[in-house]
């Protein structure tokens, strides 16, 4: 079974913490405040359970595959892979269709590119690489 689970970047720190979701809205304002919830296993029985306020623009969902070197691949991670046809470095940002299945650029399907991808960076940490990659994208 795949796992699923959440990085974001704490507001107060700006660090990455990894686990579980938590949103809620405040209506009539809209205001939606996102929570990642992790739990230590210090035991067989005890598990100490932590919550950190994130930006909730930089939630981003584990998408269930590891780069080529272990890491493991986030919805909004920029991507480098060697095409096969080209034989050239390509760039691309990971989201998500609306039928679920994971994308590089929109078009690439991750799955079939798996072995190759080295994620570089991710679009919250990594604004010139962005403005980089959307730039190639462009010409």
């Amino acid at each position: 079974m795949r796992e699923i689970k959440f990085r974001g970047q704490r507001i107060d720190t700006k660090e990455w913490v990894y686990g579980n979701l938590v949103s809620s809205s405040y209506l009539p304002d809209n205001i939606l405040e996102c929570f990642i919830v992790t739990c230590f296993a210090g035991g067989k029985e005890l598990g100490i359970i932590e919550s950190f306020k994130v930006i909730p623009k930089s939630v981003s969902k584990f998408i269930g595959l590891k780069d080529k070197k272990g890491k493991e691949i986030y919805n909004r991670d920029i991507v480098e892979w060697v095409t096969k046809t080209r034989d050239n470095k390509e760039k691309g940002i990971i989201s998500q269709n609306d039928d679920g299945t994971w994308l590089i650029n929109k078009c690439f399907k991750v799955y079939n590119q798996k072995e190759q991808i080295k994620v570089i960076g991710n679009i919250d940490e990594n604004p010139k690489l962005l403005k980089k990659v959307e730039k190639w994208l462009k010409d």
